[in-house]
């Protein structure tokens, strides 16, 4: 499912490049030069992607934008740029968890080629709400992984988090958003607001 998103997502961003370079109304030699630059240097280069991947239901399980979105011949990763993640609850969800939709936010995240683990750094934020709360989530830091088969994020940096007049802050972060858990790891201080 992963590669045939891959391949799908490459067949988009070809047609995008093509198309860019197709309307740019340069002369051949000079539009010849930037696809031999562009291809040599990526395996494809996207702008402005949105993309959404569904269960075998049909049903949205996550959806990625980002203004950018490249991959390079050396290693396959994808990296993307000004990203921003969308989680859905799976289909038959019941219960608190069914509402439970999470956004995080990022300047920059790297995806492996196995399409596992994306890997949010710069400016990381993450809002939503769990099971029976009262407020939604919101949490910052500098860098956080999230998994989007097991829907695991982690984080070894300093996570300053806020529900409602609650502001938490701690060193490393463990959650699962499907399960709705959440766990600041240690030096963990917080002050509860009227």
């Amino acid at each position: 499912m992963k590669r045939r998103w891959l391949f799908g997502l490459a067949v988009f961003a070809v047609l995008v490049v093509a198309f860019v370079l197709g309307r740019s109304g340069s002369t051949p030699g000079v539009t010849r030069a930037r696809e031999e630059s562009v291809t040599s240097k990526y395996d494809f280069v996207a702008h402005d992607v949105d993309v959404r991947q569904t269960g075998e239901d049909g049903r949205l399980q996550y959806r990625l934008e980002a203004a950018r979105i490249e991959q390079r011949p050396q290693d396959h990763q994808i990296s993307a740029t000004n990203l921003t993640a969308h989680y859905e609850p799976p289909a038959g969800t019941t219960g608190a968890l069914a509402e439970s939709r999470w956004t995080m936010t990022a300047a920059h995240a790297v995806l492996p080629e196995d399409g596992k683990l994306l890997q949010l750094r710069g400016d990381v934020q993450v809002t939503g709400v769990l099971p029976e709360a009262s407020a939604p989530v919101t949490m910052a830091t500098r860098s956080l992984d999230y998994n989007l088969q097991t829907q695991q994020l982690t984080s070894k940096d300093l996570v300053d988090m806020r529900m409602g007049a609650m502001q938490l802050q701690g060193q490393g972060l463990q959650a699962n958003i499907r399960l709705g858990t959440l766990e600041l790891e240690s030096q963990v201080h917080g002050v509860i607001a009227r």
